[in-house]
């Protein structure tokens, strides 16, 4: 279902380093071997791209490096911090080119021309000032957005005596060096160029979106589960989009016109402050550490992947945990197993053709198991097929009555369906009814929810007290109700009304315990069109993208 581009990394999000700072780092700057990393202390840290250690320490600044910005060569550092202070850097001496330092309020942002002969800076008091870099003076003088900071400037790499800024408030303006503005203003909180400066990423509420550099016109669109990216980065090909909301990565392949989320993880405890992507994905972060994140090992966080094998929509979705799988079954009849940890498939084969729905699935001893709506005969049927051979083994004729729910036990062995009247249960090698139990519930409650465990059907239902019926013995009630399985992943789904068929308000995932919301879906990835939810892991399908989505919540589970 995940078709993998040549060169791209099978596996997204191993942080294969990290380095701690006693101070909090917040700006970033990358060219060539090197990463720059200014820090709350005023101190700016110059790392190895490749391997992290430390080179140097350039000491200067008296208090927080806000901006950092490489001249076009790699030769020049400009720097921009709290103390008012704007420096130029010679980074093979590690020695201060020059200082601008007549600026009365903090700066929050630095850019250098390609032609390194002017530097722009952003004040917290909404100004732009710009320098000559040969005679270190004061060339000109902007008001962008007084009252607002100017937290982006940014030359564009093609027209050097051309630059964007973002204000603090979201206003975005291009501007000549003379002060002049050019072309309209628009709303964001940041932007980047790719390398060849075609193009620009824009980011703020909302999803990110690429625009062309000479009209201004959108190009794609970047949809994501997250929303409010603080900031965005091209990968040094221009392929790939990296952009950082709170404590999230989300990473896009750019080259297409409607752009797949191609993964999602969270490397960082708390916000990201800064980003940028060269051989790998570099983060700084309010825990106090740089993070290296390659692109080709397990992943540390949500996991979000396309995933298509055929243009049949998927039409059923079950969750193996324990195994670390998910299964989809698509109305061609292909079944794959997806790998929760990376967001790949790890095999398909193709069935019978399944029709209408598909209800559960569940692999156990080698055999899959899938109930599923035939729409042509109106009846639910129950297969069975070999994995191994991709053989059909059977398929049973359940009776012709409405099925509110059908499920598998983890163990395969039965087969059951719970509505207002009863629990019914059928043996799925055989296909014959295996036992049938009263339940009785009030109509006007919600349906009651169902947990497996084992052999254990446990039941909750607003109003009752929960009871866990053996689903070899339904003459059988297990109890009492302290003995059901905790909920110790203390997250719930939470999904969006949908009356009219058309809402796509966010779906939400919240802390049982707090009430607090952790995660939302918006846009749309508000409304799956099938979906599974096992308190950890979320597997969802949606039949107009042609995408699957693969969530893995532990990093928010308390411990």
């Amino acid at each position: 279902m995940v078709k993998v581009v040549k060169g791209r990394p099978d596996k997204w999000g191993t942080c294969s380093r990290v380095v701690s700072f006693d101070h909090s780092p917040g700006a970033l700057a990358y060219r060539k071997d090197i990463v720059t990393v200014g820090l709350s202390s005023g101190d700016i840290v110059i790392l190895d791209a490749i391997t992290g250690t430390r080179r140097s320490v350039l000491s200067g600044h008296t208090d927080s490096v806000m901006s950092l910005a490489f001249s076009l060569d790699g030769t020049l550092l400009v720097s921009g911090g709290k103390d008012n202070a704007v420096k130029l850097w010679d980074i093979q001496t590690g020695g201060v080119v020059k200082t601008f330092d007549s600026i009365t309020h903090q700066v929050c942002s630095v850019s250098i021309s390609p032609d390194s002969v002017t530097i722009a800076s952003g004040s917290n008091s909404g100004e732009i000032h710009l320098w000559d870099v040969r005679t270190g003076n004061p060339s000109y003088t902007i008001q962008h957005a007084p009252g607002n900071a100017v937290t982006c400037v940014n030359f564009l790499p093609t027209v050097p005596g051309r630059f964007m800024s973002v204000s603090e408030g979201g206003f975005i303006q291009q501007w000549d060096i003379d002060g002049s503005k050019v072309g309209p203003q628009t709303y964001g909180h940041h932007i980047a160029f790719s390398s060849d400066g075609s193009r620009f990423v824009l980011c703020g509420r909302g999803p990110p979106t690429v625009r062309n550099f000479i009209s201004g016109a959108t190009i794609a669109t970047l949809h994501s589960p997250v929303r409010d990216f603080s900031c965005c980065h091209f990968s040094l090909s221009g392929e790939f989009v990296a952009g950082a909301a709170d404590a999230t990565i989300c990473v896009w392949d750019a080259t297409r016109s409607n752009p797949p989320l191609i993964g999602i993880f969270v490397p960082h405890d708390s916000k990201i402050t800064s980003l940028m992507y060269s051989s790998s994905i570099i983060s700084a972060s309010n825990d106090k550490t740089i993070r290296f994140s390659q692109i080709d090992g397990s992943s540390l966080g949500p996991v979000m992947m396309n995933a298509r094998s055929t243009s049949a929509e998927v039409i059923g979705l079950a969750l193996q945990a324990e195994e670390g799988t998910a299964i989809s079954v698509d109305s061609a009849g292909v079944v794959g197993r997806w790998d929760l940890s990376t967001g790949f498939r790890k095999d398909f084969f193709r069935t019978l053709n399944t029709g209408g729905h598909a209800n559960d699935a569940r692999l156990a001893n080698g055999v899959l198991i899938i109930t599923h709506y035939e729409q042509t005969l109106h009846n639910w049927r129950i297969s069975t097929w070999d994995v191994e051979s991709g053989s059909h083994l059977r398929t049973a004729h359940l009776p012709n009555f409405y099925h509110r729910d059908l499920r598998i036990s983890e163990d395969g062995t039965i087969v059951f369906e719970v509505d207002r009247s009863g629990i019914q249960t059928w043996c799925p090698s055989t296909g014959r009814s295996a036992g049938w139990t009263p339940l009785v519930w009030p109509y006007n409650r919600s349906p009651p929810s169902l947990i497996v465990d084992g052999s254990i059907l446990w039941i909750r239902s607003e109003g009752s007290p929960t009871k866990g019926w053996d689903l070899r013995n339904l003459e059988s009630l297990s109890s009492p109700s302290s003995n059901m399985p905790s909920d110790e992943h203390r997250l719930s789904f939470v999904q969006a009304d949908d009356t009219n068929g058309q809402n796509t308000s966010p779906t939400r995932i919240k802390d049982t315990v707090t009430g607090k919301e952790v995660f939302r879906l918006p846009e749309r990835f508000a409304q799956p069109s099938v979906m599974q939810w096992d308190g950890r892991y979320l597997v969802a399908a949606y039949s107009e993208a042609g995408e699957q989505l693969i969530l893995d919540f532990a990093h928010m589970i308390p411990r």
